[in-house]
């Protein structure tokens, strides 16, 4: 921002609040009770801003006005101001309209009308309302007006209308704020509620102090409370899973590092003094003002970075810089990253009682008016291609430092500065492009000034490390060996031949230690960089070893991990580099390292039944390593053991199967469940993607008994169910209860079964069908009867035996006439062939036969 006066008003009266700069207007109030617009800019040749337009109100501000406008970041259907006064009443103006009228009292216009050539400059009211009790607050969010009174009672007004949509009565309040999506409240007592801002229905109710919450402020979803001697980090919405409980089931989004009760507790730091103004800007800083100073506190570190010992009355925060205002001035300060001291960048005497700043410009609330400093003049814009944050170099050695791409958007000639905390202003100049020299070893905070020639300016700052250059080559016999270090620091290099567990039988590896030995205690050091190489070229590998898997590995997390690096000249020459030194000492391990991570695909799950699955996945590993464990695991919670499908397949590079049968998988209506596998071979383990199960809703099923039925009784009588059905297919079980009577009792099993009565009369019969988790019952009716008994022995019987007997005797008697008249006959033949003797005796043989 230019220093340089860019326009002043008078206004009569005290300023209530700060200017309100918005869109192409700059409002202001008195505490009298006048509110008026300005444009922002001046017009062609002009030295004082427009007045757009003005309102006296009956009466004075009880509160500074806040204004509703819409932007690209909060698109909204109106521009309007809202004035509370005493009294309890609210306005809300026009921002972009006035009345179009001769003489005052006027007809009003109608709200969001805008006329270029007024005929007066009162202002459009578009509504107003008044409410009991004196305004101390008003915020506009989420579609509302929230106003708050002086006896804690919070109103929701309709910015359409100013209609009273919701009432709130609180206790003990001193702070309310709206966050992304809840309005937090806070009181004395140290409570803190998150409330629905339509409704305000309170969703969570916490107590992170017992101390009296002076001030609340949100920023990047973490909520700051502040109290006369603590600052607190709170998750600003501790409901994770969004179910509208803070429970056991809510995960940790990531951002915060304890759970403390019924909130997600990000941080606690003690206050050196009693706060007087807090500032939240964005992720870096949290600023609190006190008396004598302000405390600037680093969110990262969760720790006060440095204070400001300053006298001030008021102060606007960002990132990087710091704007104070006091009875004496106002001042322009650098928010450096390291606890160095801020650096004061201008400051004008002007005594300001409040400010606001926007796009280059400050406004200033001073005794008697409105001063506005900037102008057009836009700061240049500094970039910087190299060196890069935590770059190492050496010392006595030429660094070139470009700063291509930098530019001033008004065309104005760049003036640039490269300043050394350690060593003050290395260049000053104006070409893009310069070489520096550090002559002492350590870490240096490098700023880059771009300056235009009226006042604007550019900073960005990064860290980097100059060292003395210490050089110590370590060869090693074995695989030949190499290692070239440079490091920095009063000490020397310790090489050894470590011993490494955990690679044995699979690996032809040199293992090397490098250690840092300082000469005196707590001497800080610091190594830079070193080359490892090696020449496997001599030596013959293990059967079974992967030539493509030679290199140099440091164990991270217990794993070997192959450093950057490349090939020689030669097949089998190999090199690395490494800056990952995070301790005084580390070990690699250069050669062959045979191990690679197994991996697992083609994972299904077969349905048997309802909620039973067979599981299988293919686990392969190049290494043909056999599996340790291979474990299906449901809902990323339980596990399930697999056993591999042929015990006799021992090709793993080829891939084998692996099954888990008969898992349970919980059930219920319309479920998707999650599944994956996770294998591990001897050294390493291997995870598959995941995968989905969808359990469609189960049904009942639908029994079909038959149908009713007489019969005897003692009669077997067959019961066929088996047209009974499943709506999902799952198979069913059948139950049968011939007499339900004596109540449900499972008598007979199976879709079809045979069953006798014993006694006489009516009975109901009940098939119930069951599907493992649902069943359903169906009955028929079976009437069963005794036959009718013969009768006894009367003269019908006697009669038929009569005529029975008659009709054998009658048949005798037909039979022995039939025969003696044969046999005459036979005999008289006999007689009349007497002479011939021959035939006679034939005759007689016949009739004797």
């Amino acid at each position: 921002t230019s220093t340089k006066e860019y326009w002043h008003v008078d206004l009569p009266g005290t300023p209530e609040g700060e200017p309100l700069v918005i869109k192409g207007a700059v409002v202001v109030a008195t505490q009298q009770g006048l509110v008026r617009a300005y444009s922002r800019y001046l017009a062609g040749g002009s030295d004082a801003p427009t007045i757009l337009w003005e309102w006296q109100a009956p009466q004075g501000l009880s509160c500074p006005p806040v204004a509703l406008a819409s932007t690209v970041y909060s698109p909204s259907d109106k521009d309007i101001v809202i004035v509370p006064l005493q009294g309890g009443e609210v306005w809300a103006l026009d921002l972009s309209g006035f009345m179009d009228i001769s003489q005052p009292g006027g007809p009003n216009d109608g709200p969001y009308t805008s006329e270029p050539s007024p005929q007066g400059t009162h202002a459009d009211i578009v509504w107003s309302a008044s409410l009991p009790g004196e305004v101390k607050r008003v915020m506009p969010a989420f579609g509302r007006i929230y106003v708050l009174t002086a006896e804690d009672t919070l109103y929701a007004l309709d910015d359409d209308n100013g209609t009273v949509t919701l009432t709130l009565p609180l206790q003990e309040i001193t702070d309310v704020l709206f966050g992304e999506r809840y309005l937090y409240v806070a009181n004395s007592s140290g409570a803190l509620l998150f409330m629905e801002p339509a409704t305000g229905k309170v969703v969570y109710s916490l107590n992170p102090t017992n101390e009296s919450i002076t001030h609340l402020r949100y920023s990047s979803g973490w909520l700051y409370t502040l109290t006369e001697t603590h600052l607190i980090a709170l998750d600003g919405d501790p409901d994770d899973n969004s179910d509208g409980k803070i429970d056991i089931n809510d995960t940790d989004e990531g951002m915060t590092d304890a759970e403390v009760g019924p909130m997600d507790l990000i941080f606690v730091t003690n206050l050196t003094a009693s706060p007087t103004g807090f500032f939240c800007s964005g992720e870096d800083l949290v600023l609190i003002g006190e008396e004598d100073g302000i405390e600037v506190y680093d969110v990262e570190k969760r720790s006060m970075r440095y204070r400001v010992e300053e006298d001030f009355r008021g102060f606007v925060g960002a990132s990087k810089s710091l704007i104070l205002y006091s009875s004496s001035g106002v001042s322009l300060l650098t928010l450096p990253p390291t606890p160095s001291l801020p650096e004061t960048l201008w400051s004008v005497s002007i005594e300001a009682f409040s400010l606001s700043f926007l796009d280059g410009y400050l406004y200033i609330y001073r005794p008697g008016g409105l001063t506005v400093l900037g102008s057009e003049n836009k700061p240049p814009w500094v970039s910087i291609n190299s060196p890069r944050e935590g770059d190492v170099f050496f010392t006595e050695e030429e660094i070139e430092v470009d700063l291509g791409g930098s530019y001033d958007p008004d065309g104005d000639e760049i003036t640039f500065v490269i300043i050394s905390d350690k060593e003050g202003v290395l260049y000053r100049g104006g070409a893009d492009g310069a070489s520096i020299v550090f002559s002492e070893e350590g870490r240096h905070l490098l700023t880059v000034r771009a300056e235009d020639p009226y006042g604007s300016f550019s900073v960005k700052r990064l860290n980097v490390t100059a060292l003395e250059k210490k050089i110590t080559l370590f060869p090693s016999p074995a695989l030949n060996v190499a290692v070239l270090l440079c490091y920095g620091g009063t000490g020397y290099v310790e090489f050894s031949e470590a011993d490494v567990a955990g690679i044995e039988g699979r690996a032809l590896v040199q293992p090397v230690s490098m250690r840092f030995v300082p000469l005196f205690e707590n001497e800080p050091y610091l190594i830079s960089w070193a080359n490892i190489s090696f020449d496997s070229s001599g030596v013959l590998p293990p059967f079974g070893m992967n030539l493509s898997r030679a290199g140099v590995f440091k164990l991270v997390n217990e794993e070997w991990v192959r450093m950057s690096g490349g090939r020689g000249p030669g097949e089998r020459v190999y090199w690395a580099n490494t800056t990952e030194f995070g301790s005084a000492e580390m070990t690699v391990v250069a050669g062959i390292l045979d191990n690679q991570r197994p991996s697992l695909f083609g994972g299904t799950a077969t349905r048997l039944r309802r909620g039973e699955y067979d599981f299988s996945i293919y686990y392969l590993d190049y290494d043909d390593d056999e599996p340790l464990e291979v474990v299906l695991v449901v809902d990323n919670q339980t596990e399930y053991s697999m056993v591999q499908e042929d015990p006799f397949a021992y090709e793993y590079a080829k891939g084998v199967k692996f099954v888990a049968r008969s898992v349970r998988v919980p059930r219920g209506g319309g479920e998707w469940h999650t599944y994956y596998f996770y294998a591990r071979d001897s050294y390493l383990g291997g995870k598959s993607r995941y995968y989905s199960l969808h359990i469609l809703p189960n049904h009942p099923p639908v029994p079909v008994p038959g149908v009713s039925m007489k019969v005897k009784v003692n009669q077997f009588v067959t019961f066929n169910g088996s047209r009974s059905y499943d709506p999902d297919g799952d198979p069913l079980s059948y139950y049968w209860d011939f007499d339900i009577r004596d109540g449900f009792q499972v008598e007979k099993e199976g879709a079809v079964v045979v069953w006798m009565f014993t006694e006489p009369g009516n009975y109901t019969v009940t098939l119930k069908v069951d599907d493992g988790e649902l069943n359903a019952t169906a009955y028929i009716h079976v009437e069963v009867y005794e036959p009718e008994k013969a009768s006894p022995r009367g003269p019908s019987v006697l009669l038929g035996a009569a005529i029975l007997l008659l009709v054998v005797i009658i048949f005798v008697a037909v039979f022995l006439l039939v025969r003696k008249h044969r046999e005459e006959a036979e005999i008289e033949r006999m007689w009349e062939a007497e002479e011939e003797e021959s035939a006679t005796y034939r005759r007689k043989g016949k009739i004797e036969e």
